[in-house]
Order: C-alpha cells, then structure tokens, then sequence
C-alpha cells in the first residue's frame, strides 16, 4: 500500500554516450517525504500505544487498523523513518550475545592498582593504534608460548584499548591477565598492565552520567559526585592519586552500584531511546483512509527545489496539517 503512493519518474541514463540516445526506464520515485506538521493542532485528539516487547509496525498496524497494510501510518505519525532505530528494538535483534564482533574492548590499569606514578598520563594512556602488545606475567616475563594482540583503537580517560581478534595471535585476553609492550629490538618492555574488564563495543563503557543525564568526568571524585564540593582530578599532574575516581572505582568493582549506576554504553543508550519510543501516537482509525488520499495527492505533487508544499487539514474538526519535503 505505501509504495503505491508514490509517483513514478523517468530515470534517464547514456549508456553509449550522450551524444546517442538516452536509454530511459520508469522507476518508482522514492525520494520524496511527506511528514505532519502539526499534530492535531493544540487539541491532540488522538489516542496513545505503548508498543509491547516483540511487537512490530506491522503487527500494532493489525491490532489498531485491522490490516499489517497500515504499518507505514504509524511511521509516519511518529515521524519515525528509520524502522530498524526508531522503532523500539528489543528481543533478539537487540541481545548482543547473538551478535559476532571482531574487537575485545580491554579496560586496563597498572599492575600493581596504582594509578599514582609520577608521569601518570603517560602511564595510563601509553597505547596508540597499531601498538602490538604481549601477555606477560606480574613481573613482565614473556612466556616461550607467546600471544600478541594489535591495539585498533584507544579510549583514554575510560582506561581501555581496542584488540583487534582478527590481527592478533593466541588465546584472547581474558580479565585477570597481564601484558605489555615490547618498546625495541633488544626485547625491552614498557610498564606491565592488568586486565580489569573484557568487554565488546556494544557493552562497554562509552561515558559516565547522572541520572538526570549529566555528564561526569573519568576522573571525578567519586565521594564528591552531586555535591557542592565536586571535585575533578587532573591525571596529568604528578603525585596525583587517582585511586578515588569513578572510573578506577569502576574498573576495579564493576558490579558495585555505587559506581556502575553511572555507566553508559551503547546498549544502554540503544535500551533507553527504545523504552523513550514504546509510547506512540495513533492517527484515527476513521480518518485512515482520509489520510491515504491527502498523502497520494501530496506525493503526486512536485515542490520547487527548497520548498515545501503544504495541504490543508484532513479534517475541520481535528486540524492537521501534511507537508511534502
């Protein structure tokens, strides 16, 4: 049904050059959008659904309309465009235990828990992409069985690199490993470090935040956080102890809540922008076939370039307004 409204074209191409004639198909015109531009106006007469765990366009559009035909209506109502996004995503499209990465998300600190060296940011962000890092033990021997892991990316003040699991050889690092790198040809190696957390580039950290969706330094004091006295430490003085900021709290005791509340990842930004979607708007179920004929009418049209064409309301009663893009 939604194809359907859309116009077609000509598509015109020179296969044999422009100066022999053109080869010319009709093909359906699928760059244009109509959208509402205002929604009921100030009377919002329209009723609310909060989609359900597993349920799809297609299968509210049945509960709602009595046909999976009307699911692009709800779309567009929403003003939604990106089915896969914007519509709530849960269920096993959105458990990333189902989905393969080719990166290990490392979060790292010395090996000793110290984070107070004298050139700490050196220290703490050592690691560039390409970096080729090996498994050692607490001391910094290279066992003869060696791995070797190739550092893809870093995420400086969060403390944790990038492997790449296609480029890297052995065993992947696992939390309570060791490692380091070997800085030159004679075999010397830099500090050691201890693997604090394993994770993948859904999962892992991407920020901190407050409840209220304030963002919080890595390095904040963590007895400070939401109080007038909050204080952020600087890594790159020295003799800075940083033993009491979030992000080493975090790494070091990711299940305790006093830390882990303010953690953010990708799947917790994705979970929480699908729970802000479950509640949509319905168009009227009486006016449906209306709005088909409005939104045909509209497509049909063809805007000057950077304008905007406009249809008047679908019903007297409920103000509404389309609009061709």
């Amino acid at each position: 049904m939604f194809s359907q409204l859309f116009p077609e074209t000509n598509f015109v191409t020179y296969p044999n050059g422009t100066s022999n004639a053109p080869d010319i198909k009709r093909i359906v015109d699928i760059l244009r959008r109509v959208k509402f531009v205002d929604t009921f106006g100030s009377f919002k007469k329209y009723k609310s659904y909060y989609v359900k765990t597993g349920e799809t366009p297609d299968i509210v559009a049945t509960k709602l309309y009595g046909s999976s035909d009307w699911y692009w209506l709800l779309m567009v109502f929403n003003d939604m465009t990106d089915p896969f996004n914007d519509w709530p995503r849960d269920g096993l499209d959105f458990n990333d235990d189902n989905i393969s990465y080719n990166l290990d998300v490392i979060n790292y600190l010395p090996h000793d828990g110290s984070i107070e060296e004298p050139e700490v940011a050196t220290i703490l962000y050592p690691f560039l992409p390409g970096d080729i890092l090996t498994k050692c033990d607490q001391t910094g021997n290279i066992p003869d069985t060696n791995s070797t892991y190739s550092v893809s990316s870093t995420r400086g003040p969060l403390l944790a690199i990038d492997i790449n699991i296609l480029d890297s050889l052995g065993p992947r690092l696992q939390e309570g490993d060791f490692f380091t790198t070997i800085i030159d040809i004679d075999g010397n190696i830099g500090p050691v470090y201890e693997v604090k957390l394993v994770r993948n580039p859904i999962t892992t950290i991407s920020s901190f935040e407050t409840q209220d969706a304030r963002q919080l330094s890595p390095f904040v004091d963590s007895d400070t956080i939401d109080t007038a006295d909050e204080n952020i430490l600087d890594p790159t003085l020295g003799g800075v102890n940083l033993t009491n900021t979030l992000v080493y709290k975090y790494i070091n005791d990711p299940t305790n809540t006093n830390y882990s509340q303010y953690v953010r990842s990708v799947k917790y930004s994705q979970a929480n922008k699908t729970e802000q979607n479950r509640l949509i708007k319905v168009f009227p179920d009486n006016l449906k076939q209306q709005a088909y004929n409005e939104i045909a009418k509209l497509l049909s049209q063809l805007p000057s370039s950077g304008t905007t064409s406009r249809l008047s309301t679908i019903n007297k009663a409920n103000p509404n307004s389309l609009s061709l893009l």
